[in-house]
């Protein structure tokens, strides 16, 4: 089975539309080229008159966030699935790619309990440790505050998003609340989160390292970042050989049969674009598009 996006040519015709499109379907062909266990990837690409489609793998046990929804996770649960995100972003920056969105609803979990990393539309790529980007995006409550100031950033904004997805896990709540989007920001610049008491105080250590709000000593700044996060004690007890070749159990398994609510059919509604040809400078925007599937040895 597949999970299939579409997207719309002419709501995607402007250039950098376009372009984030295209992005999206070569991270997702890395993925599947390099047989990443910790990133969604592609199993082709087509189009049609009026959309374009990318077919990926379908990992069906629920987003994080779904998991998330009754509160704070075990330890185990919370380490593991944190070592699972911090394979995927290693992968994504050796390769120079920066996810920019990272978030529970951006994480599915596999039939066997792996986290995934998936959704790449706001990812940037060509970056290194001396890259900086200044372009603003994602989701506020994961946002670093160099991103909320509006000032140049690198790749450690997915190291603090990564932070705020451990606290989230750990604690049930986010690091930083506001009854506003100002006062979000405000509490993300200039507060520090609360730590509840925990029987393993290494998962604050490791929170406080990873949202640092200078980035210049937040854990995961160094050349080697995904080394250093990896090296951190918080994951002391991870065999990170065993978990890239998948042989730890995972502490949940959701199997194959694993559902997350029902889905109900709905009318669809024609757009009245769809009536018409596509212009042919859309059409030919989106010519080199198509990506077939491959048997992988």
């Amino acid at each position: 089975m597949l999970a299939i996006k579409r997207i719309n040519k002419i709501e995607s015709s402007e250039k950098d539309m376009i372009e984030k499109v295209f992005l999206e379907r070569d991270i997702l062909k890395i993925a599947r080229d390099s047989r990443n266990p910790f990133l969604v990837s592609l199993f082709c690409a087509f189009q049609s008159e009026h959309q374009v489609y990318l077919a990926m793998e379908l990992v069906g046990g629920g987003t994080l966030e779904y998991h998330l929804k009754h509160g704070a996770l075990p330890h185990s649960k919370t380490l593991f699935y944190s070592a699972c995100i911090v394979q995927g972003i290693k992968f994504l920056h050796d390769h120079g790619i920066v996810h920019r969105d990272l978030k529970p609803d951006n994480i599915v979990l596999d039939s066997a309990g792996y986290a995934k990393v998936t959704d790449f539309g706001q990812s940037k790529t060509g970056i290194d440790c001396t890259s900086e980007m200044t372009d603003q995006y994602g989701n506020s409550f994961y946002c670093a505050p160099e991103i909320l100031r509006e000032e140049s950033y690198n790749r450690t904004v997915d190291w603090w998003s990564l932070g705020v997805i451990i606290y989230e896990m750990a604690f049930g709540e986010m690091p930083f609340n506001g009854e506003d989007e100002d006062e979000l920001c405000e509490a993300i610049l200039y507060t520090e989160p609360e730590y509840p008491i925990l029987p393993n105080d290494r998962t604050a250590l490791i929170i406080r390292k990873l949202l640092y709000k200078n980035p210049k000593f937040r854990l995961g700044s160094a050349r080697n970042d995904g080394e250093e996060v990896q090296n951190f004690c918080y994951f002391e007890t991870i065999d990170w050989k065993a978990l890239m070749d998948k042989r730890l159990k995972a502490p949940f398994q959701p199997g194959d049969n694993f559902v997350v609510g029902k889905r109900r059919g709905g009318r669809v509604t024609t757009p009245l674009y769809f009536i018409h040809p596509t212009d042919p400078t859309v059409q030919a925007a989106f010519s080199t598009f198509d990506e077939l599937p491959v048997d992988i040895p």
